[in-house]
């Protein structure tokens, strides 16, 4: 009933607003009836609207580069963990709408790249939210921009959401519908009045109407054979059949790129006479690029990313790369996280949780130069290992190894430069191991590393299984998971055993020798392969011939044999294969006794 009344009482105010409008504009006025409809003409005779803007191919392109970048950028929610931590969380509602799928017609590039379209041509993007009874969102559809209407009503903010023609609300029965502030989500540009975003059309319209002048230019040029424009003179008044004749022939014979360069034959002393400024004296194609350069500017992106190379080269196009995710990109995603968190989160939600795009992909083209930054920070102690990989949007190491702070050992305390230090005798380097000893001695971190390798896999399958059960083709869904999982697994497998398998082949290498880092690689990677290997089987055993009702049961039992049973049996085999392994390899290196 509230939206009812709200409704009358804007299409009220809507009737007498239309009345005021038109009252003594006369249609014959072209100029009055465009404004009436939203566009008006520029100086430079060109009607700019939000759709022929589109035909400027520099705006296009700035409008495109930005909306599809942004849109194929992965939106993630993370669960915040204490003071700096964060995790992926996959299970919160609102992931699966914003990374995957906002509503059954749409995937979340298709959503995204549309409402960031209308937020750039019009400085505001909308999206209704359809949410439950208790305030949760389920899904998210993108409104035509120029169907929405602002107003403010008691106060509160209403979106007025036109029809299409011969439509009506259900609930109003008008031709409009009105959402509440809580039911759209809302991104908008810089607004001067901190609502509405101004419309860059709009407020460019000079600009836009000179870059689609020149275009229409160029195509009249050319389709005029691509000679300057001019009048034909006759000494003497040319008879009515004469004229015709002669008119028909020369736009017959002489227009469009077909009849380009033919020989004209005039007749009774006809001459002709220039009088249209070639395109090279109105210096039409400097025009062009400085047409280029403006819409690049209208769009806040980078020359090279519309095209324009003029200034680019070998050693800059990457730091304009960089540029252009920092400068272009990076403010409309803090846009979408801002209004995301505010509009589709509640505040006990915005505490714990957060959503961010990943720019990381689009800034590792100077992967070098933020490593080599990062390594001098390392080196002197301001970061740390785990801090380096929250920067690199890595999870922290596991048992707290990353918390350590290191410094260069050769400096000292300003205080005590030039002091005489007391040197200590270079510790003896350690002694080579044989077989019998490196496996004794390391099999309690074999028994480690392989306890939380499957204790994770366990975990993993148990929840994978939970989500899959009572959905339509749960079984194959959790099938495929299984397999992606393990795909994805080798990171997790090679933090947990690459420094142990490097310990004990350095044990058993002594102090000098090859380096064994390409070989502990290529041994982790060949362990996990087996282990994946044997889980799936088991996986497969287990729930190919379980019934809906039966998944999670099976996959649960599965699991807890997994943790009483593989452990010992994963650190047996690698420690085993390991001393074979690191004797081979060492064996097979020229000038190293095995």
């Amino acid at each position: 009933m509230a939206l009812a009344r709200m409704g009358s009482r804007l299409w009220g105010a809507v009737r007498g607003a239309v009345r005021s409008v038109w009252a003594g504009v006369s249609l014959a006025s072209h100029e009055a009836a465009l404004k009436i409809f939203g566009a008006r003409p520029t100086l430079s005779g060109v009607t700019v609207t939000e759709r022929s803007a589109l035909e400027a191919p520099a705006y296009f392109a700035g409008v495109r580069n930005i909306s599809e970048d942004l849109a194929t950028l992965p939106l993630i929610i993370y669960r915040r963990l204490g003071d700096r931590g964060r995790e992926r969380d996959p299970d919160h509602p609102l992931y699966e709408i914003l990374h995957d799928q906002p509503n059954e017609e749409m995937d979340a590039v298709q959503f995204v790249e549309m409402v960031q379209l209308w937020a750039m041509i019009r400085r505001n993007g909308y999206a209704e939210i359809v949410r439950r009874g208790d305030g949760q969102v389920v899904s998210l559809w993108p409104i035509d921009a120029r169907r929405v209407t602002v107003q403010r009503f008691e106060g509160q903010l209403v979106y007025q959401v036109s029809l299409p023609m011969g439509e009506r609300d259900r609930v109003t029965g008008l031709p409009f519908s009105v959402l509440r502030r809580d039911q759209v989500l809302h991104i908008k540009a810089f607004a001067l009045d901190g609502v509405l975003g101004g419309s860059s059309v709009e407020i460019h319209q000079e600009s836009i109407g000179l870059a689609l002048a020149l275009e229409r230019y160029g195509s009249a040029f050319f389709g005029n054979d691509g000679t300057p424009g001019g009048v034909y003179e006759s000494p003497a008044k040319l008879s009515d059949e004469v004229y015709a004749r002669m008119k028909k022939e020369l736009e017959d014979k002489h227009r469009g790129l077909a009849q380009a360069h033919r020989i004209a034959l005039l007749e009774e002393g006809v001459k002709f006479h220039e009088t249209t400024v070639p395109p090279n004296k109105a210096q039409f194609i400097d025009s062009q690029r400085f047409s280029t350069e403006v819409m690049a500017r209208i769009n806040r992106i980078a020359p090279h990313k519309i095209s324009d190379l003029s200034r680019a080269t070998f050693s800059n196009i990457e730091h304009q790369g960089i540029d252009y995710v920092v400068s272009s990109i990076r403010p409309w995603a803090v846009r979408w996280e801002k209004a995301i968190a505010t509009q589709l989160m509640t505040r006990e939600d915005r505490r714990t949780h957060f959503a961010e795009f990943l720019l990381d992909a689009l800034l590792r083209g100077d992967s070098k130069t933020r490593a080599d930054a990062l390594a001098v920070l390392r080196q002197n102690g301001i970061i740390n290992a785990d801090e380096w990989r929250a920067l690199e949007n890595l999870n922290e190491q596991p048992d707290g190894q990353g918390k350590v702070y290191l410094v260069n050992g050769n400096m000292v305390p300003v205080d005590q430069a030039g002091q005489q230090q007391k040197k200590e005798p270079p510790a003896p380097g350690p002694q080579p191991l044989d077989e019998s000893d490196a496996a004794r001695l390391f099999r309690p971190l074999f028994l480690a590393a392989a306890e939380r390798c499957v204790r994770r896999e366990a975990a993993a399958v148990a929840k994978a299984a939970e989500r899959s059960q009572g959905r339509t083709g749960g079984l194959k869904a959790f099938q495929d998971w299984a397999t992606s999982f393990y795909v994805d697994e080798l990171d997790n497998f090679r933090q947990a055993w690459m420094p142990l398998v490097v310990a004990v082949g350095e044990a058993i290498r002594g102090v000098e020798g090859p380096d064994l880092s390409g070989w502990a690689d290529e041994f982790v990677r060949e362990l996990q392969a087996r282990r994946a290997a044997a889980a799936l089987q088991d996986l497969h055993d287990a729930v190919t011939t379980a019934s809906a009702g039966e998944l999670v049961e099976r996959t649960r039992r599965l699991a807890d044999r997994w943790v009483s049973r593989q452990p010992g049996l994963l650190a047996a085999a690698a420690a085993g294969d390991l001393v074979d392994s690191v004797r081979r390899y060492l064996a097979d290196v020229p000038g190293v006794a095995a």
